[in-house]
């Protein structure tokens, strides 16, 4: 997202002075909300790819809401968007202004108009010969860890929010931790005369440490509580539910009993 962003909008960074100064000039945030908006207002292709991530983000929005679908899914785009045209600025400003400078290499810097513009421009004409340069390399490098770790932090930050704020996103925020503990399961049983039991069944802290079972029952492989006293054994959440067979009569069918 943050790398196809950035060459959307530095594609068309002409209207920035074709200099080492022009990009110190866009440092700032009110800079660089007012040039990522006058690049995405004057390029379709910019205008639909941006436009595009939008709808991604709102679509992404857990809520019943439509209002707040579109505002929440349109800030937390916004912020994204934003957030790679400064990792893009950042990078390109680090590899002209630091590396050009103290390379030994005897090819002239590049200017960062030429950079850019070469850089997007060989990207997406595939007939054109691509003039590999090891900056154009170190720069796409940095956009992408630039944008794993600040991309990262504001999706963590936009699921911290939502959960705890707005109570949603339940799954996709206790999914990125990843956690081995807290799982639950249920398990079902039905009797010889066809009666359904479920058992909401949890485990608060998964075994760590197995060993072979030497006994013909059960699994070959089974926790090993000496090594890992942590372990818990599984419980049940809440009380079995039991669902009676329905059964039918000259009448009609007589709908199960919950107990």
């Amino acid at each position: 997202l943050y790398l196809l962003t950035t060459l959307a909008i530095v594609s068309d960074f002409k209207h920035i002075e074709q200099t080492s100064s022009g990009i110190r000039s866009v440092v700032g945030l009110k800079n660089i909300a007012g040039t990522t908006l006058h690049t995405v207002l004057n390029s379709p292709s910019t205008l639909f790819w941006v436009l595009l991530t939008i709808l991604g983000f709102v679509l992404f929005t857990d809520t019943h809401s439509k209002a707040h679908r579109w505002i929440m899914g349109s800030l937390h785009a916004l912020a994204h968007i934003l957030s790679a045209f400064t990792v893009a600025l950042a990078s390109i400003y680090f590899v002209l202004s630091i590396v050009s400078a103290t390379s030994r290499s005897n090819t002239p810097p590049l200017k960062i108009g030429s950079l850019e513009l070469n850089w997007v421009y060989q990207l997406t004409q595939g007939g054109h010969v691509f003039n590999f340069d090891l900056r154009v390399l170190l720069a796409v490098i940095l956009i992408l860890i630039g944008g794993y770790i600040v991309g990262s932090f504001i999706q963590g930050m936009y699921l911290l929010i939502s959960l705890n704020v707005f109570g949603r996103h339940f799954n996709e925020a206790f999914s990125t931790i990843a956690a081995e503990d807290w799982k639950s399961f249920l398990k079902l049983k039905i009797d010889k005369d066809g009666d359904l039991t479920i058992y909401p069944i949890g485990i608060r802290r998964v075994p760590r440490k197995w060993k072979i079972n030497d006994y013909q029952a059960g699994a070959d492989i089974i926790p090993d509580r000496e090594r890992d006293s942590s372990a818990t054994e599984p419980a049940l959440i809440e009380p079995p539910i039991t669902l009676r067979r329905t059964t039918e009569t000259a009448t009609g069918v007589v709908d199960s009993k919950r107990l």
